[in-house]
């Protein structure tokens, strides 16, 4: 359990947290080999779980803060950048994971056009985000509590299906 940084173990104690990373493991394939892509890297608890897939991993964030702790975490490989702009060659990913972002940018359109450029033609595109759907009862008391999307940086509740 040493080995295991202490961000780790901490995001552990987190249901949420801890029910996202078991999605992610459920979901995404060994990306052995693979050229890949974060982009939100938040704190840096799933760069590192996205690393133990495998693969060689660039994460990156607009946010200062998140740059320094996931490269903290992480080590190398870890980029900010400008809204909207990836610095990446055209094709450049085989993989791209955009994990609890989209809802941080104001252009999700122009957004989702900039990762698929990056992105290999035979390349994936993985992409989660929060459910905005009222019906939920965690929704409705993140209401009742004022926690309005941009106490998150958020500019959308989330999106639905």
């Amino acid at each position: 359990m040493a080995d295991v940084p202490w961000q780790v173990r901490l995001s552990r104690k987190s249901l949420k947290k801890s029910e996202k990373l078991r999605v992610l493991d459920r979901t995404l394939p060994s990306f052995d080999g693979a050229r890949c892509l974060e982009v939100g890297c938040d704190r840096g608890v799933t760069s590192y779980h996205l690393r133990r897939r495998g693969g060689r991993w660039v994460s990156v964030d607009t946010e200062t803060v998140h740059v320094r702790e996931t490269r903290d975490l992480v080590g190398e490989g870890v980029v900010q950048i400008e809204p909207l702009r990836l610095p990446f060659r055209d094709r450049a990913f085989q993989c791209v994971a955009v994990v609890d972002f989209l809802e941080h940018v104001e252009d999700d359109d122009a957004f989702l056009r900039e990762l698929r450029r990056v992105l290999a033609p035979d390349g994936s595109l993985y992409v989660t985000v929060p459910r905005s759907d009222e019906r939920l009862v965690i929704n409705s008391l993140k209401g009742l509590a004022g926690m309005t999307p941009d106490l998150y940086g958020h500019v959308r509740h989330g999106y639905t299906v």
